[in-house]
């Protein structure tokens, strides 16, 4: 009966362990998901496979609102992709050793996840593919046509 108190204990331990791992990343991933929450304007974008560059043109408003679970693409005023969204933790297809946010949309333009990095005001979000397109949003301030 001895050995398998410590067997118990440590089994305890590691679910234990494992819940507030597990806890911590849902935490970061609300925390991520407040940091989206509002309105996007796209200023650039690159095309995967060529790694060309396209700077949004001046006549061309490109929006993304999100609100914790919807979002919304619109172009001119124009929706032209809405639906559900969720933040996941994803191994980063550039390094497997790392692990970070992911937003997944609900629509079927970019159905990969797409790794977030958030700095400032500004958002970048690349698809988790070797070839995947990357892009670049500033947020908008408040009032400011917020779609």
């Amino acid at each position: 009966m001895r050995m398998k108190l410590p067997l118990l204990s440590g089994l305890i331990l590691t679910v234990l362990l494992g819940g507030a791992i597990l806890s911590g990343c849902k935490k970061n991933n609300e925390s991520v998901n407040s940091r989206l929450t509002g309105g996007w304007k796209l200023v650039l974008y690159s095309e995967g496979f060529s790694g060309r560059v396209i700077l949004t043109h001046a006549d061309s408003v490109y929006l993304l609102s999100m609100d914790g679970t919807d979002y919304k693409k619109t172009l001119n005023g124009n929706v032209y992709e809405s639906g559900a969204y969720h933040i996941s933790n994803v191994k980063n297809i550039y390094d497997q050793n790392v692990t970070g946010p992911a937003v997944v949309f609900g629509g079927v333009n970019y159905p990969l996840p797409q790794l977030i990095e958030l700095r400032s005001d500004t958002l970048f979000l690349t698809m988790n593919a070797i070839d995947g397109n990357a892009f670049e949003y500033v947020k908008l301030k408040a009032g400011a046509g917020t779609p």
